[in-house]
């Protein structure tokens, strides 16, 4: 599974507070078993008013887990954190829907794959 150590200590410690309107989805999930990473974990919540309940206990069960996370953009609808932990930084993009997530998007409308990266070793 094409996960860096970062994204896989990332979603056990997230699976918990994950549920059937709280779903890991992009290209973690795309790539998963591909040859690729994905440079980030994006969370999508049902509806935007789940958004910052579920981004607030995702952050502090990641910082309850001993990693730092920073938040960055922050949005209606969408929010952006840098996590940082096990020598890594990646980023976790959580959005309220996912159309409010492509519809904001300049490649709405297109079907697009997954860019490869090699993670920094």
């Amino acid at each position: 599974m094409p996960l860096t150590k970062l994204q896989s200590h990332v979603l056990r410690v997230l699976a918990a507070g994950r549920s059937p309107d709280s779903y890991i989805a992009g290209g973690v999930v795309i790539n998963r078993e591909g040859p690729c990473f994905s440079g980030d974990i994006d969370i999508f919540q049902d509806s935007e008013n789940r958004l910052a309940a579920a981004a607030e206990a995702d952050a502090k069960a990641l910082t309850g887990a001993g990693l730092k996370l920073s938040w960055g953009k922050i949005q209606s609808g969408k929010r952006q954190a840098e996590v940082d932990g096990l020598a890594e930084i990646m980023q976790l993009d959580l959005s309220g829907s996912l159309t409010a997530r492509f519809d904001s998007s300049p490649l709405n409308g297109t079907i697009f794959s997954a860019m490869c990266f090699t993670p920094w070793t």
